[in-house]
């Protein structure tokens, strides 16, 4: 592999890592709430749609990528910044834009369509937007943030953010997950909820 392909591999394995740790977070805060099933169901079809958006993307091609994934795979491909950190700190705040403000209203509404075929009822909205919205979702992500910030730090070079971009870009990646993060999952929490609601109006016309 060249080492401008290896690179661009590791530019996108930069979300990955990120992803992980929220995931861990989220699953973490979610132990010790009642009636979790409907986050957990939203938590694999955010990874399900992962894959069919980015990973069938990284494998076969732009092409393969949903319009709101394609600033991040255009800017990848800017082999000339792949070693300034302040390109990877775009790079991942555009995918963390992509799946958190559009794939996540697509996952919420599938993980309530997949609630109702098991259950045969909708779950209670209140609850369910508590688990996805909830200001101690905020000091999970916000946690996990950081210990993405953090392992960076001790990644391989080939790998990682600089190191002085991470230990500064860490309060700024804070400040981001509190205001831009939160926005993004309250706007993909609002457009799931009108499609939903759009779908049981058609529902009941029918």
């Amino acid at each position: 592999m060249l080492a401008g392909e290896q690179e661009a591999a590791a530019c996108h394995h930069l979300f990955p890592a990120l992803y992980f740790h929220t995931t861990k977070h989220w699953l973490g805060y979610l132990e010790g709430m009642p009636r979790p099933d409907i986050a957990y169901r939203v938590i694999e079809q955010f990874y399900l749609l992962y894959e069919l958006h980015v990973c069938s993307a990284i494998e076969g091609g732009e092409e393969y990528a949903p319009a709101h994934w394609k600033p991040y795979f255009r800017l990848s491909r800017k082999a000339e910044l792949l070693n300034l950190p302040q390109f990877k700190w775009k790079l991942l705040f555009l995918a963390a834009r992509a799946h958190t403000r559009y794939d996540l209203a697509e996952a919420v509404g599938r993980a309530h369509d997949d609630y109702r075929t098991v259950y045969g009822e909708s779950p209670d909205i209140s609850g369910f937007r508590q688990l996805l919205l909830g200001p101690d979702t905020d000091l999970a992500f916000f946690q996990a943030a950081f210990d993405f910030c953090d392992e960076q730090m001790a990644g391989e070079r080939s790998s990682r953010l600089d190191t002085f971009a991470v230990s500064k870009g860490a309060r700024l990646f804070g400040r981001i997950w509190i205001s831009g993060f939160q926005s993004w999952r309250h706007a993909a929490w609002n457009d799931a909820v009108q499609n939903m609601a759009g779908q049981a109006g058609n529902s009941g016309q029918a």
